[in-house]
């Protein structure tokens, strides 16, 4: 069972705080700097991965990144992004 859904506000503050040291998340060497391009990789996240079905191939694989990123056909990065949006870590 995924854990209860947050709120978009929640979800976008979530999105917001996942800072890497080169900058926030994105395309190798870029950097994501303005709220609307953080909006879109959200909203990007959320159209790729669905809750309810991340949550579902998350359990079936036990969390694997690898394998969950696969079946969605993302990258292991973004994938793992979504794991951490969700609480399902």
């Amino acid at each position: 069972m995924c854990p209860p859904l947050p709120t978009r506000s929640v979800l976008l503050s979530r999105a917001i705080a996942l800072k890497t040291p080169a900058g926030w998340y994105g395309p190798e060497g870029t950097a994501r700097n303005s709220l609307r391009d953080r909006q879109a990789s959200v909203f990007a996240a959320e159209l790729l991965m669905p809750r309810e079905a991340f949550c579902r191939v998350c359990r079936t694989c036990g969390n694997d990144v690898t394998r969950v990123a696969f079946h969605f056909g993302v990258s292991p990065a973004a994938a793992g992004v979504r794991m951490a949006i969700l609480g399902l870590e």
